[in-house]
């Protein structure tokens, strides 16, 4: 095809308020098509997508049904690290962060966890998870993970040769491998004493410094059952974070965020520090979880249908229907970007 067929078969066209946004043509289709094939045929990766939306304020928006506003999407990025100069104030930047959740002890012990023991109850093995992730990121430096319980990585550090230390080291350098929160487990905010969550923070940040110069400054309480302003203060006035994400929320209270579009903002945790405001949001598509979007999961444990096998008209009303899901949880914020947390517990195993 020639760029000027492509440009006609795009076809430009001039909204109301003067914005020029692009139709999805079959070749903007097929390029996010591409985009998201790879994001499912392989281990980690992340994906900045950025996605045309029109503001919400002006009254011709809200009139728009759901398929019309669909129109207004303008893909086909492909795999890549989001950067500063890369991000554009005009359109919706979605971010894909590629996670896993791994309790530190809960139905089995640690040591089953970690060794893929006692799977009768749980099939999980973390050695395998951290295998496949330092693996998979050096396939492809486009792709990223982010991690968070240092007790688990502390595990599977200590058995490694100098020579695959240096390799996650690169890692690091790279930007390919992040560390959120970084304490030694996701604690609990309602149960435990504050020096318990200061000591146990404390030893997991110590050895991310010491083994890989890694200071965590993203705080990611997803799975605790409610959040305390003991837990928000500390991270701001004492650890420096510069955000906080969490998962699980009161139905109640998320529904009214929802339709206030209050899913996210600022929270001032204490009225006797300075310094003690940080931003906060929900993870798992505000839905009260820490998931990928629904029909979005592709983890060897998950039945969603895979994109590698479908054929062009099923692919393209699967994306469509990923696009209208990103637009949902857009209209429950004010800014123009999003996160999408692409995993849950123990995921990412061979």
């Amino acid at each position: 095809m020639t760029q000027e067929d492509e440009e006609k078969d795009v076809g430009n066209r001039k909204e109301e308020d003067g914005s020029v946004t692009q139709q999805p043509s079959r070749t903007s289709k097929s390029r996010l098509a591409a985009a998201i094939l790879l994001m499912a045929s392989v281990t980690v990766i992340a994906i900045g997508v950025s996605v045309s939306v029109l503001s919400d304020d002006k009254p011709e928006n809200k009139s728009r049904n759901p398929k019309q506003q669909r129109r207004l999407f303008s893909a086909g990025y492909g795999p890549q690290k989001l950067s500063a100069n890369m991000v554009n104030p005009r359109v919706l930047n979605v971010h894909l962060v590629p996670h896993t959740h791994d309790d530190v002890g809960w139905l089995k012990t640690v040591e089953q966890y970690y060794y893929g023991l006692n799977n009768t109850i749980q099939e999980v093995c973390v050695k395998d998870i951290w295998d496949t992730v330092v693996e998979s990121l050096l396939e492809h430096e486009a792709r990223t993970f982010t991690y968070v319980e240092t007790k688990f990585f502390s595990m599977w550090w200590n058995g490694q040769t100098d020579a695959v230390k240096d390799t996650v080291r690169y890692l690091v350098a790279n930007e390919q491998l992040s560390f959120t929160n970084g304490a030694w487990c996701m604690h609990d905010e309602a149960a435990t004493h504050f020096m318990g969550m200061i000591d146990q923070t404390t030893l997991g940040h110590e050895f991310l410094k010491r083994e890989l110069g890694v200071v965590p400054k993203v705080g990611w309480q997803l799975d605790p059952f409610g959040h305390s302003a003991s837990q928000a203060s500390l991270f701001t006035h004492k650890l420096g974070f510069d955000a906080l994400f969490f998962g699980r929320i009161d139905y109640q209270d998320r529904a009214l965020r929802q339709l206030q579009r209050s899913c996210e903002g600022l929270w001032n945790a204490s009225q006797n520090l300075e310094d003690s405001t940080i931003f906060w949001g929900l993870s798992g598509s505000n839905n009260g979880m820490y998931g990928p979007p629904k029909g979005f999961c592709f983890d060897s444990h998950c039945h969603d249908p895979l994109l590698i096998k479908m054929n062009e008209t099923a692919l393209e009303a699967h994306i469509l229907e990923f696009l209208e899901q990103v637009r949902v949880q857009a209209d429950q914020t004010r800014g123009n970007h999003i996160l999408l947390t692409m995993s849950e517990d123990f995921q990412y195993q061979r």
